[in-house]
């Protein structure tokens, strides 16, 4: 991906596939603020007002769609919705990006309402797919998108996070990120657990 940002090539569509807990929403969010920064310096900077906007969830050019209702699925309406958002102009981003959680959760019929944008997405758009299952996923979506393999993280690095970002104890934070099996999330869950 840095070598993408920094050729200026950065593909029209990703998807983001790996365990629950390892990042890859954090993933889309640090390719989409690197996309977006106003920095002149490295990307993304944290600190300009397009890259805390986008990190707080509040910037107009960055679409999130989730699979919710009672089936748990992102459904066609979702995908007209961000579609028809996504056909105008940026409004104030480089370019805009739609951020699809669960892509394994399309049904059939909002994933082929995507085809065509994942196959020709503008040159100021975006798509940001994730999955923890991607096998789950139709073939012509994973196609269509340059996919980036999300791999459980090293138990070392989970223990970091625990301890730096959550100020769990060291001792606490070695055993839950043991347990974790790579993910960030099961450990600060189960770190919750026995801190409580």
């Amino acid at each position: 991906l840095s070598a993408h940002l920094a050729a200026g090539t950065a593909a029209g569509a990703y998807l983001f596939a790996g365990p629950e807990g390892v990042g890859k929403r954090l993933l889309a969010l640090e390719l989409t603020k690197a996309l977006n920064c106003l920095s002149t310096g490295p990307r993304p900077c944290d600190a300009c007002m397009t890259c805390q906007q986008i990190m707080k969830g509040i910037h107009p050019d960055v679409h999130r769609v989730v699979p919710s209702g009672a089936s748990n699925q992102i459904k066609i309406d979702d995908i007209r919705q961000v579609l028809g958002r996504i056909a105008l102009r940026p409004y104030s981003a480089r370019v805009q990006a739609a951020i699809l959680e669960g892509a394994e959760r399309l049904t059939e019929e909002a994933a082929n309402s995507l085809l065509k944008s994942l196959e020709e997405p503008t040159a100021f758009t975006v798509f940001l797919l994730t999955t923890d299952q991607l096998s789950h996923c139709l073939p012509t979506i994973v196609s269509r998108c340059q996919v980036i393999r999300c791999r459980p993280l090293p138990t070392q690095m989970i223990q970091r996070i625990l301890v730096d970002s959550r100020g769990i104890d060291p001792q606490i934070a070695g055993v839950t990120a043991h347990l974790s099996q790579g993910s960030v999330s099961r450990a600060v869950e189960l770190a919750g657990r026995w801190t409580a």
